[in-house]
């Protein structure tokens, strides 16, 4: 009878370490969830406030976008050639809707 008994409580406490193992188990998932959602968060805050300050540090450094036209490089091979106003044209075909002839007349130049 005593052997019975021993039998019985032993398989009780097997359940019990089941039912803890599978607590702890769940434990540490909560855990690792809980961790990572705040390294996430971490790593989203910090991207942000680096990118919202080093941005406004940086205006001074950059140069102006416009640039005058006097400042522009340039380089010419060869003659300017000269334009015949009164004859010049432009044709406008090919792969087209509407194929056009445009004179130098039609710009205003």
């Amino acid at each position: 009878m005593s052997n019975l008994k021993t039998n019985v409580s032993y398989k009780l406490d097997d359940l019990k370490l089941g039912e803890r193992l599978n607590l702890i188990k769940k434990k540490k998932l909560f855990l690792g969830i809980t961790l990572a959602s705040i390294l996430i968060g971490a790593s989203i805050i910090i991207t942000f406030v680096y990118f919202e300050f080093s941005s406004e540090k940086n205006v001074d450094r950059f140069p102006d976008f416009i640039t005058k036209n006097e400042d522009y490089f340039r380089t010419r091979i060869g003659l300017i050639p000269e334009i015949n106003s009164n004859t010049y044209r432009l044709v406008v075909w090919g792969q087209v809707n509407n194929p056009k002839i445009l004179l130098f007349l039609n710009f205003g130049l």
